[in-house]
């Protein structure tokens, strides 16, 4: 079952959104990596295309969630982690090549 949000529009049209999953305001950004980053990054090291997808109003901690490098290593985003985890996973497996591709876009204020 897909959770589902309806929003009326001005004029009354309305528009739903289905999405996989909300954060609390207290999760932390290890939460937030072993929940959303680390089984993405597993499918991707397994030979997946991965990606992961942050939508929200302005001021909702998007950025921060995914790009956030930390002054300490539990403050740091998703973005950060994945590169990490990446790098040390491919740097201790002698046994496969790895080809590394990766693209990162932010959209705003878009209808």
């Amino acid at each position: 079952d897909t959770p589902t949000v309806q929003l009326t529009e001005e004029g009354g049209q309305i528009r739903e959104f289905t999405y996989d999953g909300v954060f609390h305001q207290e999760a932390t950004q290890t939460d937030v990596f072993l929940e959303t980053g680390l089984p993405v990054l597993r499918s991707c090291l397994g030979g997946m295309n991965g990606a992961i997808l942050a939508y929200g109003q302005t001021g909702s901690g998007k950025t921060y969630s995914l790009l956030h490098q930390g002054a300490e290593e539990e403050e740091a985003g998703l973005v950060p982690r994945l590169v990490f985890s990446l790098f040390v996973h491919v740097a201790q497996d002698e046994q496969h090549v790895y080809e590394v591709e990766a693209a990162a876009v932010q959209v705003y204020n878009e209808e």
